[in-house]
Protein backbone atom coordinates (compact mmCIF):
# COMPACT_ATOMS: atom_id res chain seq x y z
CA UNK A 1 0.00 0.00 0.00
CA UNK A 2 1.26 3.21 -0.64
CA UNK A 3 0.65 6.86 0.69
CA UNK A 4 -1.52 7.64 -2.00
CA UNK A 5 -3.95 4.89 -1.42
CA UNK A 6 -2.84 2.13 -4.01
CA UNK A 7 -2.85 -1.29 -3.15
CA UNK A 8 -1.92 -4.72 -4.36
CA UNK A 9 -1.81 -7.91 -3.82
CA UNK A 10 1.20 -10.11 -5.98
CA UNK A 11 0.96 -14.32 -6.26
CA UNK A 12 3.94 -14.65 -8.09
CA UNK A 13 2.89 -18.60 -8.64
CA UNK A 14 -0.37 -18.45 -9.21
CA UNK A 15 -2.21 -21.07 -11.83
CA UNK A 16 -4.50 -19.82 -14.50
CA UNK A 17 -8.30 -20.11 -12.67
CA UNK A 18 -6.43 -20.97 -9.66
CA UNK A 19 -8.01 -20.57 -6.20
CA UNK A 20 -6.60 -18.72 -3.23
CA UNK A 21 -7.85 -17.59 0.34
CA UNK A 22 -6.85 -14.42 1.94
CA UNK A 23 -7.20 -13.68 5.74
CA UNK A 24 -6.15 -10.42 7.20
CA UNK A 25 -5.43 -9.03 10.47
CA UNK A 26 -7.20 -5.94 12.27
CA UNK A 27 -4.17 -4.29 11.53
CA UNK A 28 -4.17 -0.87 9.02
CA UNK A 29 -0.85 0.16 8.01
CA UNK A 30 -0.56 3.82 6.62
CA UNK A 31 3.24 4.80 5.37
CA UNK A 32 3.57 8.42 6.07
CA UNK A 33 6.26 8.79 2.72
CA UNK A 34 6.93 6.32 0.28
CA UNK A 35 5.95 2.41 0.74
CA UNK A 36 5.91 -0.53 3.04
CA UNK A 37 5.77 -4.31 2.67
CA UNK A 38 3.94 -6.42 5.24
CA UNK A 39 3.73 -9.87 5.45
CA UNK A 40 1.65 -11.99 7.62
CA UNK A 41 2.67 -15.93 8.63
CA UNK A 42 -0.19 -16.60 11.13
CA UNK A 43 -3.28 -14.27 11.44
CA UNK A 44 -4.83 -13.56 14.81
CA UNK A 45 -7.24 -10.49 15.36
CA UNK A 46 -6.01 -10.80 18.97
CA UNK A 47 -2.27 -10.59 18.83
CA UNK A 48 -1.40 -9.62 14.84
CA UNK A 49 2.28 -10.57 14.07
CA UNK A 50 3.77 -9.50 10.81
CA UNK A 51 6.90 -8.37 8.98
CA UNK A 52 7.67 -5.04 8.18
CA UNK A 53 9.61 -4.41 4.86
CA UNK A 54 10.72 -1.11 3.84
CA UNK A 55 9.22 -0.24 -0.10
CA UNK A 56 12.07 1.96 -1.89
CA UNK A 57 13.56 3.71 0.87
CA UNK A 58 14.51 3.02 4.45
CA UNK A 59 13.38 5.09 7.60
CA UNK A 60 10.20 5.84 6.63
CA UNK A 61 8.14 6.12 9.62
CA UNK A 62 4.96 3.88 9.05
CA UNK A 63 1.42 4.50 11.31
CA UNK A 64 -0.36 1.38 12.61
CA UNK A 65 -4.17 1.50 12.91
CA UNK A 66 -5.32 -1.48 15.40
CA UNK A 67 -8.82 -1.62 14.86
CA UNK A 68 -9.21 -5.05 17.19
CA UNK A 69 -8.12 -2.96 20.25
CA UNK A 70 -10.14 -3.22 23.48
CA UNK A 71 -10.59 0.59 25.18
CA UNK A 72 -8.71 0.79 28.02
CA UNK A 73 -6.28 -1.94 27.24
CA UNK A 74 -2.55 -1.31 26.85
CA UNK A 75 -0.82 -2.12 23.74
CA UNK A 76 2.96 -2.25 22.15
CA UNK A 77 4.19 -2.36 18.84
CA UNK A 78 7.07 -4.46 19.53
CA UNK A 79 10.54 -5.02 16.89
CA UNK A 80 11.41 -9.05 17.85
CA UNK A 81 14.46 -8.29 15.13
CA UNK A 82 16.00 -5.36 17.22
CA UNK A 83 13.92 -6.58 20.66
CA UNK A 84 12.91 -2.97 21.45
CA UNK A 85 9.42 -1.61 22.22
CA UNK A 86 9.09 0.36 19.21
CA UNK A 87 5.99 2.61 20.65
CA UNK A 88 3.24 1.90 23.63
CA UNK A 89 -0.41 3.05 23.71
CA UNK A 90 -3.17 2.74 25.52
CA UNK A 91 -6.06 1.95 23.40
CA UNK A 92 -9.46 4.31 22.87
CA UNK A 93 -10.82 2.62 19.49
CA UNK A 94 -8.75 2.06 17.06
CA UNK A 95 -5.80 2.69 18.59
CA UNK A 96 -2.56 3.74 16.49
CA UNK A 97 1.03 3.30 17.07
CA UNK A 98 4.07 4.80 15.00
CA UNK A 99 7.06 2.49 13.51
Amino acid sequence: MTTDGVRWLGLPNALEWGQTRITTIPVEATPQTGEVTLSVGRPSATEPKFVVQPGQTQGDEVDFTFTGAADGTDYILYSYTQDIVRDPGTAQSPLMLVW
